[in-house]
């Protein structure tokens, strides 16, 4: 998300991008915002490229979020190994007025011209494609949502 921080502020977000964040980090920074009472009603969180993301990780964001936010999970991409999606198709599936999942590791699979040589980093078309796609789900369950 760091390489798409820009676009995706001047599309309506509120970007809290870092280099290599944890899960563990992730969710520290929803308990400071939680504590702050400055939590959004959307929450998209794209972690997982270098740490893989847990079910119990996911559960405990959800609690912190409460029940009436909806989280949003980018599913990660690095064209040079795997990363495990699992968790956070399960939580979409077992949760779906809660979690929806962002299925951006297939959309990014084949396009290795969207990526600098470490896979995993995004150039202009990368960017360009990333935040249409988080912008479009967002949009398509907000507006699901209040019409």
């Amino acid at each position: 998300m760091i390489g798409a921080a820009r676009p995706l502020s001047h599309r309506g977000f509120e970007v809290d991008a870092k280099c290599g964040r944890s899960p563990h980090g992730g969710l520290f920074v929803l308990r400071r915002r939680d504590r702050r009472d400055t939590l959004p009603e959307s929450v998209v969180m794209a972690l997982g490229t270098n740490f893989f993301i847990s079910s119990r990780q996911i559960g405990k964001a959800l609690r912190i979020l409460g029940p009436r936010r909806t989280l949003f999970l980018v599913t990660p991409y690095r064209s040079w190994r795997a990363v495990g999606n699992a968790p956070i198709r399960r939580a979409a599936a077992r949760r779906p007025g809660r979690v929806t999942m962002i299925d951006w590791s297939s959309l990014a699979y084949g396009h290795d011209w969207w990526f600098h040589g470490d896979g995993t980093h995004l150039l202009r078309p990368g960017v360009a494609a990333y935040t249409r796609l988080l912008k479009r789900a967002v949009w398509a369950r907000q507006r699901g949502s209040f019409g």
